[in-house]
């Protein structure tokens, strides 16, 4: 069964909250504000070319970045992107392989 492209479930939520991609790319730098622009360019290519390009992976500052936005784990993402991944049948290269803490 194909799931959803993690894309969806971040567009879910800032539905619920009411956010817009440049609001959500401000939560995720924080107060690293030089970061803004590269990720906002990010966030458009996660959320239109990712969907339909298995070979674009979010990739550990993504994660990292989407878990600050939204006060959950780094590894949250991760997981839905396997599983999405995993619904395409396409293997990850990297699992198994352990991700920087963060």
């Amino acid at each position: 069964e194909a799931m959803n492209h993690p894309s969806v479930i971040v567009a879910e939520e800032l539905e619920a909250r009411g956010w817009d991609r440049d609001r959500l790319a401000l939560a995720m730098v924080g107060p690293h504000l030089t970061d803004y622009g590269v990720t906002r360019l990010a966030l458009n290519f996660f959320f239109e070319v990712g969907p339909t390009d298995p070979s674009l992976r979010m990739g550990h500052d993504m994660h990292l970045k989407l878990s600050r936005a939204f006060g959950v784990s780094a590894g949250f993402f991760r997981a839905l992107e396997q599983a999405w991944l995993a619904s395409k049948g396409v293997t990850d290269p990297r699992e198994g392989q352990d991700e920087p803490q963060g």
